[in-house]
């Protein structure tokens, strides 16, 4: 199927690193509660990759990490990709489980017992991240990876990234306390983590500058990091800030790309 080895591994994580012990501490909640299912959900730019690989990085469990792309909505794709995430930290898993992806077409009622029968056989602790999920559009994904996230062992936690809530029965999940959700309002960034996001170098902003911006941005990640480009390439810090729109280029740029397209 040409599966790419790049959308198997996290993402690099930025070369000064803001930690978001706040998040991390819900998501370490969520593991020490045995949920089947974490939910982070918020909108483009608000930081969700780079915290899930960042919480991975410091998390003694084994995990397995699928970056989707649109394409991946075909089932047959979508299986074989996430059990070959799965096959990089266990490898004898996806020998044996690629035939019955191949065999199945992706039958979702056929690979996800194949799929929780060969995970209960794990010694360990797995975490599976599904990083930007809304763009899988397939009814029998959404229907597999529910059923998948019902029958999963209590030593597997599964990760779902996404811009908007997966069609799953969330309202189940939460009444049996098997879901941890961090949402959009959540991932906006306070004050002291902004500044840090703004001082890549260690050269820390005027805390009004700081304080203004991330009222400016809401404590949108990508915002601030954008605005943190400006900034640099700006002789006179609290005049941007006060001339710091929408209509900056850089962030029309983003939201182009990623909203507008």
């Amino acid at each position: 199927m040409g599966l790419a080895a790049t959308k198997l591994r996290p993402p690099t994580l930025p070369r000064r690193l803001v930690r978001r012990s706040r998040l991390g501490d819900a998501l370490d909640g969520g593991l020490a509660d045995h949920v089947r299912l974490v939910l982070a959900s918020a909108p483009a730019g608000s930081g969700k990759s780079t915290l899930l690989a960042s919480w991975l990085a410091v998390r003694p469990e084994s995990s397995a990490w699928l970056q989707v792309e649109s394409g991946d909505s075909d089932p047959a794709r979508f299986w074989a990709y996430l059990i070959e995430a799965i096959g990089q930290a266990h490898p004898a898993f996806a020998v044996a489980l690629r035939p019955v992806v191949v065999g199945a077409n992706g039958d979702e009622q056929v690979v996800v017992p194949c799929l929780v029968n060969a995970l209960v056989e794990l010694a360990e602790p797995l975490m599976i991240v599904i990083d930007d999920y809304h763009l899988i559009d397939n009814a029998s994904v959404h229907l597999g990876m529910e059923r998948f996230i019902e029958l999963c062992p209590t030593a597997v936690t599964i990760v779902v990234s996404t811009r908007v809530d997966p069609p799953f029965r969330l309202g189940r999940l939460r009444v049996r306390n098997q879901v941890t959700e961090i949402r959009g309002d959540e991932f906006r960034f306070d004050l002291i983590e902004a500044s840090g996001l703004l001082s890549p170098d260690g050269q820390l902003l005027n805390a009004n500058v700081v304080e203004q911006l991330c009222g400016r941005t809401e404590g949108w990640a990508a915002g601030l990091v954008l605005a943190g480009l400006s900034l640099r390439r700006s002789p006179d810090p609290e005049r941007f800030v006060k001339d710091f729109y929408g209509d900056d280029q850089l962030v029309v740029d983003y939201m182009t790309d990623e909203f507008l397209a």
